[in-house]
């Protein structure tokens, strides 16, 4: 595998993305349909929550 390389994978729902990303070795992107921009999947529940706030926060200050 080429050093960098990051696989891409789409998942119906975020709990199935953090649950793959325990089981993917190499760097993972995720993506859910419900959350349709990338986010690594190694972010913890928490991470994630706190990125949706920040993203809700920047879509209401337009």
């Amino acid at each position: 595998m080429t050093p960098g390389f990051v696989s891409w994978m789409l998942y119906e729902t975020r709990t199935e993305c953090l649950q793959a990303a325990k089981t993917l070795i190499q760097p993972t992107v995720c993506m859910t349909v419900d959350m349709p921009h990338p986010y690594p999947i190694a972010m913890t529940e928490s991470e994630y929550e706190e990125a949706m706030r920040e993203k809700r926060i920047k879509e209401e200050a337009f």
